[in-house]
């Protein structure tokens, strides 16, 4: 199942759990995560956990593409992360720029 998160980030604002309170914080059953990312302009940072496991560093770049739609396989961030069932999903974003922008996140947790 893939789904589409889109995040507005105000200047210079911090959302500490982007899939907080959604069907994609919990694994319901053992899976693999790949997660995409993008943005319209430069300044958004991202990182990632699955539980306790980081699978993404903190400040990490979001990609930046014309339209800020991200892409399989282009934007791919986290390729085939194994997910196991009840691992907590936590992806924080930082907009370190003085102004807002829109994030907008491609989730897929395909069953193994």
């Amino acid at each position: 199942m893939i789904r589409r998160v889109p995040i507005v980030l105000a200047a210079g604002a911090v959302v500490n759990n982007a899939v907080a309170d959604t069907s994609m914080q919990f694994a319901p059953e053992d899976s693999m995560l790949t997660l995409a990312a993008a943005t319209t302009a430069a300044g958004v940072t991202i990182s990632a956990r699955l539980t306790d496991e980081i699978i993404l560093d903190e400040g990490s770049e979001v990609p930046v593409t014309a339209n800020g739609n991200p892409v399989f396989p282009d934007e791919v961030i986290v390729p085939r992360q194994p997910m196991a069932r009840g691992d907590q999903l936590i992806i924080r974003l930082t907009n370190t720029t003085g102004g807002p922008l829109t994030v907008i996140l491609l989730i897929d947790r395909a069953a193994v």
